[in-house]
């Protein structure tokens, strides 16, 4: 899933340090920095499509830097 994202997501995939989904089907996304956590957020809609195409579907995202 992180190799996923990081491959997928066009302006921010580079900054993104981990990606997993939790027992609690939350999407979780650690960044290199707060700035580009905060950004991610923006692309969530994108994000959900990327899960989606995998198969998964979260039902949460929670971005933050490491």
């Amino acid at each position: 899933l992180s190799r996923h994202l990081k491959n997928n997501l066009k302006n921010f995939g580079q900054y993104i340090v981990s990606a997993y989904i939790n027992n609690s089907n939350i999407l979780v996304i650690k960044t290199s920095s707060p700035e580009f956590a905060a950004r991610l957020k923006y692309e969530e809609q994108e994000i959900r499509k990327l899960c989606k195409k995998l198969g998964s579907v979260p039902t949460k995202i929670k971005i933050s830097s490491r």
